[in-house]
């Protein structure tokens, strides 16, 4: 009998503990979310209320909320250092208590992205911040905001990206940069086979699909919760600009249709990139580097850009490209060099 009462006494004290962890991660993530900006302090209770629904959390007891608010100010730099062992414990949490189904990089992911979206501003915030910078004060800053909010939110995973291998070496044709990417991260066996499983669908219809902006995910399709996109015109048509998760190369960005439609390249295609202006800190390679790589699993028709120099470019072994045969494209490659195969 004794240690029947010592096993529950000792079970509520770790459940108490548990408890109250839980509650300081929900403070300090928020905490994280005023100190990189992207949660607004008007919505900080309304932030943390979202993500106690989320836990299945009732409350903020008055102990640990004077605990977090004692907390010094955190900069930048310090509050993303922090970001990944709160999400860790949080996600732990998550397992333990039921609400993970498993406890897997896949799982994870799905999961990590979900609390994220609680502090993500909404799709009309973030573009109507974007188009103020924009008109207002420049096209740099407005996307110098958008790349930070995609950083921020974790949609870009900073931690993940440090693990990338990057270097150069120089060739005849100038410095040429190197990058393996390592971010993207294996899934594991279980996830694998129940993304077998899991019944097909056609939403969104691929990864670049406007409808994955804001979607929960499955085991076969990553969680976009804190993602967000800004609507284009080109050439009298609807389109949309994102940044990339993975980052293949510096600021790596992509412009979109807004309707699911096959890759093609064709010569309306230049003249589509001739008409995405960010002013000139951003550069447009493709569709030349979608040549270069046509094995790529693209089923929109997708343009990639930078903050990059490019200097390219060869089609194929058998063919080079002549750029006095293609249409003038002012700023969108803004160092070029023909290559011969």
């Amino acid at each position: 009998m004794c240690a029947e009462l010592i096993g529950t006494a000792f079970a509520d004290r770790l459940y108490k503990k548990e408890y109250e962890m839980i509650q300081e991660n929900i403070l300090e993530l928020v905490k994280y979310g005023l100190s990189t900006g992207l949660v607004d302090p008007e919505d900080k209770v309304y932030t943390i209320n979202r993500l106690l629904e989320l836990f299945q959390v009732d409350e903020i007891e008055d102990a640990v909320f004077e605990k977090v608010e004692n907390l010094p100010v955190w900069t930048q730099e310090e509050a993303e250092g922090k970001l990944e062992g709160i999400l860790a414990e949080m996600m732990d949490y998550a397992y333990e208590n039921g609400l993970m189904a498993e406890n897997s990089i896949v799982y994870k992911d799905l999961f990590d992205t979900k609390i994220m979206g609680c502090l993500v501003p909404e799709p009309s915030s973030v573009r109507k911040t974007f188009r103020d910078l924009y008109e207002h004060t420049s096209p740099l800053a407005a996307t110098d905001y958008f790349y930070k909010l995609s950083c921020d939110s974790n949609y870009i995973r900073r931690q993940r990206i440090k693990k990338d291998r990057k270097w150069t070496t120089d060739t005849e044709f100038g410095t040429l940069d190197i990058t393996i990417n390592l971010s993207k991260p294996e899934k594991d066996p279980k996830a694998i086979a129940a993304a077998k499983m899991q019944k097909q669908s056609a939403y969104p219809k691929c990864q670049l699909c406007k409808e994955n902006e804001g979607y929960a995910g499955r085991v076969n399709h990553p969680a976009r919760q804190n993602h967000r996109i800004i609507p284009l015109t080109i050439n009298h048509s609807d389109w949309f600009f994102q940044y990339s998760p993975y980052v293949y190369y510096n600021e790596h960005c992509i412009v979109f249709n807004s309707k699911h439609t096959p890759m093609k390249i064709e010569r309306a295609t230049f003249g589509k990139l001739e008409n995405i202006r960010m002013k000139r800190h951003l550069s447009m390679p493709t569709p030349i580097t979608s040549l270069i790589t046509p094995s790529l699993p693209l089923q929109e028709r997708e343009e990639t850009s930078s903050n990059w120099i490019w200097c390219c470019v060869t089609i194929s072994p058998q063919r080079s490209i002549r750029w006095e045969s293609i249409i003038p494209m002012q700023s969108c490659i803004i160092s070029k060099k023909r290559i011969s195969a």
